[in-house]
């Protein structure tokens, strides 16, 4: 302690004034202490915590849908995903469509991440998915809803 808050401490009479003073002399320290221990506290947090799980499956298609097979197309696919054994809340499905180049790139970027476990591509359009993303050696699953028959690839499973 330096002579300096020595003597004005012993000037002090109360030990709420001591306190006082203390924290005044050393608020420096006091600051980083305090945040080390949330910044320690907040890692700690972060890395025992339960982490969610989360299966992204895309539904990618050349054309617009009609709404009534798309709402289909993905109770057809939760249900597949179900079959599998993932869970109802884990699942994720999003429309990707090639009239929107912004998706079409975050798709791809998320496809190359390996952040999507799932594709579905109209059949008509196998060959054209093939060639921009696909490959050959995933394992595939004909679905079919109504007239429409569907691909259903898995290209990342983490099950």
């Amino acid at each position: 302690m330096k002579p300096i808050i020595r003597e004005t401490l012993q000037k002090k009479t109360t030990t709420s004034a001591k306190l006082r003073y203390l924290a005044y002399a050393y608020k420096e320290w006091l600051i980083a202490i305090t945040l080390f221990v949330v910044f320690a506290g907040s890692i700690t947090y972060s890395l025992t915590r339960p982490q969610e799980e989360v299966v992204n499956a895309a539904i990618v298609t050349e054309t617009a849908m009609d709404p009534a097979v798309q709402s289909e197309l993905e109770e057809t696919v939760e249900a597949w995903a179900i079959d599998q054994g993932y869970q109802k809340e884990e699942l994720r499905i999003s429309l990707v469509s090639y009239a929107e180049p912004a998706a079409v790139q975050a798709f791809t970027t998320r496809l190359a991440a390996g952040a999507i476990q799932m594709v579905v591509f109209p059949a008509s359009e196998a060959q054209t998915w093939q060639e921009r993303f696909g490959s050959q050696e995933l394992p595939q699953e004909p679905i079919t809803v109504g007239e429409n028959e569907f691909i259903l690839q898995v290209t990342n499973k983490e099950k």
